[in-house]
């Protein structure tokens, strides 16, 4: 019996230690992607994800960390260039909603999944950030089978299908174009 909770408790810990490596991985891979697909959305701007011990995700937290690029325009913000700040005060709402979606196609980078669903992700965005966005967009659904739903003319661009709904009395009527 002994012996049996003595293999037990090794598999555990070589369990464990297993974990901790794949979440260090996925982490750095996660958090690489990120901050490319940040950069291409928003060019001025840095960004980081800050994580004490990734092997140890249940008990440290991640959080975002953000500058300005050293230029002229930057230098001008609140943030100043090339200073470091965490949480997302110093973004705007577009910027904000940048951020997320860099993430979550960072994510569906790593661990591309059958369908990928996006309704209205460019609501907050203006036309050149909406086209970003779009760009990554097709680029991943190379991977993904990707649906956005949107009436932005620069995502109808990119699309490689477009479906058109609309409300007719009490029935939907689909348009295939």
């Amino acid at each position: 019996v002994t012996e049996s909770i003595e293999r037990l408790t090794a598999g555990i810990e070589e369990m464990k230690t297993k974990v901790a490596t794949a979440n260090a991985e996925v982490v750095t891979c996660v958090r690489e992607a990120t901050k490319r697909a940040f950069e291409q959305l928003v060019p001025s701007m840095e960004v980081d994800i800050e994580c004490a011990d990734p092997a140890e995700l249940e008990t440290h937290v991640a959080r975002f960390r953000i500058r300005s690029k050293d230029t002229p325009l930057a230098a001008t913000t609140s943030a100043g260039a090339g200073e470091w700040r965490y949480g997302l005060q110093e973004l705007s709402g577009g910027q904000r909603t940048l951020l997320n979606l860099s993430l979550l196609l960072a994510l569906a980078r790593h661990r591309p999944s059958l369908v990928l669903l996006m309704d209205e992700v460019d609501a907050a965005l203006d036309e050149n950030n909406a086209a970003r966005v779009a760009a990554l967009l097709k680029e991943l659904s190379a991977r993904s089978q990707v649906i956005a739903i949107s009436h932005r003319v620069e995502f109808h661009r990119a699309a490689d299908h477009i479906v058109k709904l609309h409300k007719e009395r009490d029935y939907t009527i689909v348009k295939d174009t």
